[in-house]
């Protein structure tokens, strides 16, 4: 039996255990080469992967790029104001048109000078008219699959998935009083390249049963591990419910601006965001490799805080106390990874408060339940 084998084995397991003797997945599958591509492919190709906020293209004729399991993205806002996502490869010879983001009229491809508007049309091919088939028209960028949700970006990078909204329709019942169709972001953090595995970053965000160790001096003195609680949860994602402290938080915290119940919610495989109807964070994983991810995180407030008098003194507090608890995560974060590469394989019990990564391992045996493993599909009681 081969390590992918005895990985996709007890994966099979974790999914299949009763609630209340839910275990771990090992920790060699935050470092397995074979796991990961199986990961990218089934996951991230086949279903549904958030790549941002609508809002992040204010303006006619703005761009985002996004880099997703090998496929080079874009988000652009067309000249009349309409949302794309393309490939931004030129569908002349495959060179890259741009990285980053800004504000321009017009793609021009570095290589042969193709160019192409943000609604993703071949503008010019200099030269082609001497071909006497050639119709430019057919040659623009490649449309991405995509849907938007309460202002969040979706892609399906293979373009045969099921619709998303119909399944998140409880979801979104729930998260209706903090108003997150009206968030948009007011800041953004890049991480950059992170050396752990997008899974643990995951599951870390998903749970609040860490507060008592990692966050025990920060984020636990407001939200206390024993006052959470799994809201909702279903094949495509999970809610958790953080009750705030009885007890005041001392002034000194940086904690201590922060108040009402926060909503934690994850969509499957990598949309994390919290919300209260002060604002949220968006925290945007993208794998790279095993062990290696890229990570943005987006400071999201009401529309209405962005047009106030004091909008820049209350976002700066917000980024804050976003970098504080998130430098606490990447530091436990980095010392899961380290550990990943023990021998033997460690699958730990989880607690009442954990069910969201049993939920999570649910998710990961459905989506690679087509894999074949010695000749079988694999399957999950």
């Amino acid at each position: 039996m081969t390590e992918l084998d005895e990985l996709l084995r007890r994966l099979r397991e974790a999914a299949a255990a009763p609630r209340s003797h839910a275990v771990t997945i090992p920790t060699r599958s935050y470092r397995s080469a074979d796991l990961f591509s199986l990961e990218a492919e089934y996951m991230f190709r086949r279903g549904w992967v958030l790549i941002g906020r609508e809002d992040q293209l204010a303006e006619p004729n703005s761009y985002r790029t996004i880099d997703l399991v090998g496929d080079l993205l874009i988000m652009t806002r067309d000249a009349h104001g309409a949302f794309h996502v393309f490939s931004r490869l030129c569908p002349h010879r495959g060179a890259e048109l741009v990285s980053g983001a800004g504000s321009r009229k017009v793609l021009v491809c570095p290589y042969h000078a193709w160019s192409f508007d943000l609604a993703g049309e071949c503008r010019a091919a200099p030269l082609m008219r001497e071909l006497d088939d050639f119709d430019r028209g057919r040659h623009g960028l490649r449309p991405i699959a995509h849907e938007i949700w309460n202002g969040f970006v979706f892609v399906n990078l293979s373009g045969d998935a099921a619709p998303l909204a119909p399944r998140l329709l409880p979801l979104a019942d729930e998260l209706t009083d903090c108003g997150i169709d009206d968030f948009i972001v007011a800041k953004t953090v890049d991480f950059g390249v992170v050396e752990y595995d997008w899974k643990i970053l995951l599951e870390n965000s998903m749970e609040c049963y860490h507060h008592l160790g990692t966050h025990a001096h920060s984020l636990g003195k407001m939200f206390p591990a024993e006052k959470s609680r799994t809201e909702l949860g279903s094949e495509d994602y999970v809610l958790t419910v953080s009750s705030a402290a009885d007890r005041p938080v001392d002034e000194s915290s940086p904690m201590r601006a922060i108040t009402g119940d926060a909503r934690i919610a994850t969509i499957f495989p990598n949309g994390h965001f919290t919300a209260r109807p002060e604002g949220g964070t968006l925290l945007q994983t993208l794998p790279l490799a095993p062990g290696r991810s890229q990570v943005f995180a987006h400071v999201m407030v009401p529309r209405r805080v962005v047009e106030s008098e004091d909008a820049a003194a209350l976002i700066e507090a917000r980024v804050k106390r976003m970098e504080h608890v998130l430098a606490e995560d990447w530091d436990i974060c980095r010392k899961v990874q380290n550990a990943s590469g023990a021998t033997q394989p460690h699958m730990g019990r989880l607690s009442s408060y954990e069910e969201p990564l049993w939920l999570f391992y649910r998710y990961m045996a459905r989506a690679l339940a087509s894999v074949e493993d010695a000749g079988r599909p694999l399957s999950w009681g």
